[in-house]
């Protein structure tokens, strides 16, 4: 959950048994160019980071097909994603900075062990950075 197109309210992404990511508004509706389809379920939760630069929240999950997707705020295919992990990907991904270069790095756990990809995008805002949101562990959103 988090304010992924920049209008000030929440959306809620979701991946699904159907092979579908979802993204919602506050409303209960669809964000245009949502949902997405995979090969396979989407069983991980998704990482909501902006990794292109537009101020908007990117969506990056794994899938039981093996991949790790990455997708805009609009639905559409980030550059250089998927990535062929080659077993599925049951765990969440984390996406921060890892050697501190200032680029975005992605660990995710698959069924052939953990994985780092480095330097996927520049690293921008994302909503809820870290376990329990932030450094108060706060584990909510307040508006």
């Amino acid at each position: 959950m988090a304010d992924m197109d920049g209008d000030g309210r929440y959306e809620i992404a979701v991946g699904s048994w159907d092979g579908r990511m979802y993204v919602w508004d506050d409303r209960g509706g669809l964000l245009s160019g949502w949902p997405v389809t995979v090969a396979d379920q989407i069983i991980s939760s998704a990482a909501l980071v902006d990794l292109d630069e537009d101020g908007l929240l990117d969506v990056v999950v794994g899938s039981k097909d093996g991949k790790l997707y990455g997708w805009t705020a609009k639905g559409e295919p980030l550059g250089g994603f998927p990535y062929a992990l080659g077993a599925p990907v049951f765990s969440s991904p984390w996406v921060g900075d890892v050697d501190g270069d200032g680029l975005a790095d992605v660990v995710v756990g698959a069924d052939n062990g953990i994985h780092i990809l480095r330097d996927v995008g520049p690293l921008g805002r994302a909503d809820w950075p870290m376990f329990r949101r932030d450094a108060a562990n706060s584990g909510c959103v307040r508006p």
